[in-house]
């Protein structure tokens, strides 16, 4: 299995990833979704999808509330 991992390092609650599989020419086949504690749990959990090209993306959130903006940047 050929396993390419696309993962922003800006999440900072338990990360939503989604994971594609694609056929021999490189077409999405199935999207899936996946709720993990980490990066390592969700590579296993990846690599158990199948024996074709498989990506696996973490979700990043588009936006953020006005009080986790403050948590990172109290001015």
């Amino acid at each position: 299995m050929n396993l390419k991992c696309i993962i922003p390092k800006l999440a900072r609650t338990m990360p939503i990833y989604r994971t594609y599989v694609l056929d021999e020419r490189g077409h999405v086949v199935v999207a899936i979704d996946l709720e993990c504690a980490d990066d390592e749990e969700a590579i296993a959990r990846a690599k158990r999808l199948g024996d074709g090209e498989v990506e696996l993306w973490r979700r990043v959130p588009l936006f953020e509330s006005r009080q986790s903006r403050r948590e990172l940047d109290p001015r």
